[in-house]
């Protein structure tokens, strides 16, 4: 007499087969989604990371320059004839000229001063963005664009100049929202 076995079965039903399959599905969903954040936060990251060093860049540029002008400085140029007069100390400008002190002329007891140089804010024209130029000896630059503020502000107590310069682009990964960077920097002119 045989006896009758019981066999066990090592298949999965069709509803264990489904419901791992939506399982694995909202969770492949899930990280597909962190992963699409995590792109986007970095290129936003990135795209910060630029303006900001852009930004940097062309402060840091204005300020050596700046530091080569010396304390006859009399509202926005800097140099042996400077103007416009003093009234304009201590306020906010979007316009420097400046000539930079290139060497010191002993038999005159004189500084000697090179050409000017101006660094100035072009607004935004239309759907041109704002940029900042420089322009020495006739030939005009654009030292950065997108620059939605340029302010310099010269102290006189101090012989310090404060320059901010502020950057706007489009942020690429989200339309309709900007990046915006901004970098603010004293400089002591030369005594």
């Amino acid at each position: 007499m045989r006896r009758l076995r019981k066999e066990s079965r090592k298949a999965f039903t069709l509803l264990e087969v489904l419901l791992v399959s939506v399982i694995a599905a909202v969770i492949l969903a899930a990280t597909i989604n962190l992963v699409r954040s995590g792109i986007a936060a970095s290129s936003r990251t990135v795209a910060q990371g630029a303006v900001q060093e852009e930004v940097c860049r062309v402060v840091d540029a204005l300020s050596r320059e700046l530091k080569d002008a010396g304390e006859e400085c009399t509202g926005w140029a800097v140099g042996p004839n400077p103007s416009p007069p003093s009234q304009y100390y201590g306020q906010d400008v979007s316009k420097i000229s400046f000539s930079r002190c290139i060497g010191y002329d002993p038999a005159l007891e004189l500084r000697q001063w090179g050409p000017v140089v101006t660094y100035e804010h072009e607004g935004a024209v239309g759907d041109e963005p704002g940029k900042l130029t420089r322009t020495e000896g006739g030939v005009c630059v654009v030292v950065c664009d997108r620059v939605s503020q340029f302010l310099v502000r010269y102290t006189q107590d101090n012989s310090v100049v404060v320059v901010t310069l502020t950057v706007e682009c489009d942020d690429p990964e989200s339309p309709g929202h900007t990046i915006r960077a901004s970098h603010t920097r004293n400089v002591r002119l030369r005594n």
